[in-house]
Protein backbone atom coordinates (compact mmCIF):
# COMPACT_ATOMS: atom_id res chain seq x y z
CA UNK A 1 0.00 0.00 0.00
CA UNK A 2 0.88 3.90 -0.74
CA UNK A 3 -0.10 6.74 1.20
CA UNK A 4 -0.61 10.07 -1.25
CA UNK A 5 -0.96 13.11 0.49
CA UNK A 6 -3.64 16.10 -1.11
CA UNK A 7 -4.11 19.07 0.55
CA UNK A 8 -6.95 18.04 2.43
CA UNK A 9 -7.05 14.58 2.22
CA UNK A 10 -5.38 11.63 2.43
CA UNK A 11 -5.67 8.64 -0.08
CA UNK A 12 -4.45 5.32 0.16
CA UNK A 13 -3.22 3.27 -2.93
CA UNK A 14 -2.87 -0.54 -3.77
CA UNK A 15 1.23 -0.62 -4.37
CA UNK A 16 0.59 -3.27 -6.92
CA UNK A 17 -1.63 -1.51 -9.34
CA UNK A 18 -2.40 2.14 -8.09
CA UNK A 19 -5.96 1.22 -7.73
CA UNK A 20 -7.50 3.18 -4.82
CA UNK A 21 -8.46 1.65 -1.46
CA UNK A 22 -9.48 4.76 0.76
CA UNK A 23 -9.99 8.19 1.05
CA UNK A 24 -10.88 10.44 3.50
CA UNK A 25 -10.92 14.72 3.60
CA UNK A 26 -10.01 16.20 6.60
CA UNK A 27 -10.46 19.43 8.58
CA UNK A 28 -7.85 21.68 7.81
CA UNK A 29 -4.85 20.91 5.66
CA UNK A 30 -2.72 17.67 5.67
CA UNK A 31 1.01 18.40 6.24
CA UNK A 32 2.00 14.08 6.76
CA UNK A 33 1.07 10.93 6.18
CA UNK A 34 2.30 7.96 7.24
CA UNK A 35 1.02 4.00 7.02
CA UNK A 36 1.69 1.82 9.82
CA UNK A 37 3.96 -0.84 8.82
CA UNK A 38 0.52 -3.83 9.33
CA UNK A 39 -1.55 -1.72 7.11
CA UNK A 40 -3.93 -1.23 9.47
CA UNK A 41 -4.07 1.90 10.32
CA UNK A 42 -2.80 5.66 9.37
CA UNK A 43 -1.38 8.83 11.10
CA UNK A 44 -2.07 12.21 9.82
CA UNK A 45 -0.22 15.51 10.54
CA UNK A 46 -2.87 18.02 9.64
CA UNK A 47 -1.81 21.72 9.44
CA UNK A 48 -3.69 22.71 12.71
CA UNK A 49 -1.26 21.25 15.10
CA UNK A 50 -3.48 18.21 14.99
CA UNK A 51 -2.15 14.31 15.00
CA UNK A 52 -4.53 11.56 14.92
CA UNK A 53 -4.20 7.66 13.98
CA UNK A 54 -6.69 6.70 11.82
CA UNK A 55 -8.10 2.93 11.28
CA UNK A 56 -8.35 2.28 7.61
CA UNK A 57 -11.13 -0.66 7.02
CA UNK A 58 -13.78 2.46 8.60
CA UNK A 59 -11.92 5.73 8.67
CA UNK A 60 -12.59 5.87 12.46
CA UNK A 61 -10.06 7.65 14.84
CA UNK A 62 -7.89 5.69 17.21
CA UNK A 63 -6.17 7.96 18.71
CA UNK A 64 -5.03 12.16 18.75
CA UNK A 65 -3.03 14.46 19.70
CA UNK A 66 -1.55 17.94 19.48
CA UNK A 67 2.59 18.59 19.77
CA UNK A 68 2.45 22.08 20.77
CA UNK A 69 3.43 23.71 17.75
CA UNK A 70 3.28 22.44 13.61
CA UNK A 71 3.88 19.32 12.73
CA UNK A 72 6.29 18.53 9.68
CA UNK A 73 6.54 15.21 9.68
CA UNK A 74 4.73 11.52 11.68
CA UNK A 75 6.02 8.04 11.65
CA UNK A 76 5.31 5.01 13.00
CA UNK A 77 7.84 2.58 15.15
CA UNK A 78 8.37 -0.86 13.17
CA UNK A 79 5.54 -2.41 15.63
CA UNK A 80 3.08 0.00 14.50
CA UNK A 81 2.72 0.78 18.46
CA UNK A 82 4.32 4.21 18.63
CA UNK A 83 3.83 7.39 16.64
CA UNK A 84 7.16 10.10 16.39
CA UNK A 85 5.70 13.47 15.21
CA UNK A 86 8.53 15.58 14.44
CA UNK A 87 8.39 19.73 14.65
CA UNK A 88 10.18 22.40 14.13
CA UNK A 89 12.20 22.02 17.21
CA UNK A 90 10.54 19.09 18.69
CA UNK A 91 10.37 15.22 18.71
CA UNK A 92 7.05 13.86 20.50
CA UNK A 93 6.28 9.71 21.14
CA UNK A 94 2.55 9.08 21.11
CA UNK A 95 1.28 6.01 22.12
CA UNK A 96 -0.60 5.07 18.85
CA UNK A 97 -3.51 3.36 20.15
CA UNK A 98 -4.31 5.94 22.85
CA UNK A 99 -2.78 9.10 21.96
CA UNK A 100 -0.68 9.31 24.86
CA UNK A 101 2.54 11.20 25.36
CA UNK A 102 5.42 9.29 26.32
CA UNK A 103 8.35 11.44 25.70
CA UNK A 104 9.56 14.79 24.21
CA UNK A 105 12.84 15.70 22.97
CA UNK A 106 13.47 19.43 22.37
CA UNK A 107 16.10 21.01 20.62
CA UNK A 108 17.75 24.88 20.08
CA UNK A 109 17.93 23.93 16.66
CA UNK A 110 16.02 23.48 13.58
CA UNK A 111 15.20 19.25 13.32
CA UNK A 112 15.57 18.40 9.74
CA UNK A 113 14.56 14.95 10.29
CA UNK A 114 13.67 11.62 13.15
CA UNK A 115 13.41 8.11 13.09
CA UNK A 116 12.72 5.41 14.81
CA UNK A 117 15.61 3.08 15.68
CA UNK A 118 15.02 0.06 13.71
CA UNK A 119 16.29 -2.12 16.40
CA UNK A 120 13.29 -1.00 18.15
CA UNK A 121 15.26 0.55 20.67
Amino acid sequence: MAVVKETDKVVILRASNGREMARHTFASPVIAATLAPNGCCVAVAEKSGDMSVWQLRNWRPMASAKLGQAIKDVRFDRQGRRVLARGQRSLVIFDAATGRHLTRIDSDADIKAAEFDPSGR
